[in-house]
């Protein structure tokens, strides 16, 4: 919708090019005034013409635009209404011609799954050559967060190996206590999966640091290991008595841990729910498995594959 202004005609009527666009833009689109305050929040007070007075844009012509001696003059009798379809503004996405449509899931529900339920429809569009169709938002966001939680988990893993090769000084050793650590990794997936949590940001997070706490434990059990055996333990004995006297300590710790989680689990939103459901399945899932499988791979390695002297 295009104004042509007589601007001669406009000019010796004394009004400005300003005054025209302030009215058009007040009829139609709403023009701001002020803004009234509500605690600290500011609400903008918008003019604008009722429905039925803007539903057509020929009705811009019965407008009046006020000169400088405050009488009204009708918009017609200076400017002619032209109208023709045009796009107002190109929107560009990395330089490239670009529709955006934004969408906002209802309350209480993620935009993963509505995603997920939309994907079959979308991937069904048909694009013309050089069209291509692609995900922004909360999707775009949890594939940059998977890649870098990745990396960052990828770093945890080779910095914790180093410390437990520095401890045990000796790199079979770290190996044998490093197979454990994806036995949480199997809990927290096992969490998600029988909780119906979506694997986004919170949950690769819950992994990362369920991974720290596993490995703590078995630093501490492998560390009784190898003091029982300094001590002149025989290797079965060692790891019998090792499994033993950290069960209970291991025990109450997850316990406790997992008891403090469960009202963050159940009252924490869908925000919280994956990641306690990581910690709290993960840590027990992987505090069983420990405590049997560890002294088991110990004693592959040291009695049947001759690695741990």
């Amino acid at each position: 919708m295009r104004i042509d202004i007589d601007q001669d005609r406009a000019n010796s009527l004394g009004i400005g090019n300003n005054q025209i666009g302030q009215v058009s833009q007040a009829a139609f689109a709403g023009l701001k005034v002020t803004e009234l305050r509500d605690g600290d929040r500011l609400i903008p007070v918008v003019i604008r013409l009722r429905v039925e007075d803007r539903n057509e844009a020929e009705k811009i012509r019965t407008l009046y635009v006020r000169n400088v001696n405050h009488k009204e003059v009708p918009l017609e009798s200076f400017a002619s209404l032209n109208i023709q379809p045009e796009f107002v503004t190109i929107p560009h996405y990395n330089q490239l011609r670009a529709v955006t449509v934004k969408a906002y899931p209802p309350f209480g529900e993620l935009s993963a799954s509505v995603l997920e339920r939309a994907r079959p429809g979308l991937a069904a569009i048909k694009l013309p050559p050089g069209y291509n169709l692609s995900f922004d938002g909360e999707d775009k966001e949890l594939r940059q967060n998977r890649s870098e939680m990745g990396l960052v988990m990828k770093i945890s893993l080779a910095l914790i190996t180093l410390v437990m090769v520095i401890q045990f000084n000796s790199v079979v050793k770290s190996i044998a206590v490093m197979l454990t650590v994806p036995l949480g990794i199997i809990g927290a997936f096992l969490g998600l999966a029988l909780t119906r949590s979506p694997l986004g940001f919170m949950a690769l997070l819950g992994i990362v640091s369920l991974a720290g706490i596993i490995v703590s434990h078995i630093i501490v059990l492998s560390d009784f290991i190898e003091e029982a055996r300094a001590s002149g333990m025989p290797l079965e004995q060692a790891l019998v008595q090792a499994g033993l006297a950290r069960l209970r300590p291991v025990l109450v710790t997850v316990l406790a841990t997992v008891g403090g989680l469960l009202p963050l689990f159940f009252t924490g939103g869908a925000l919280w729910h994956p990641l306690t459901a990581v910690h709290i399945f993960g840590l027990l899932l992987a505090t069983c498995l420990t405590l049997i499988l560890l002294p088991v791979i110990y004693y592959v390695f040291s009695a049947r594959l001759k690695l741990i002297k």
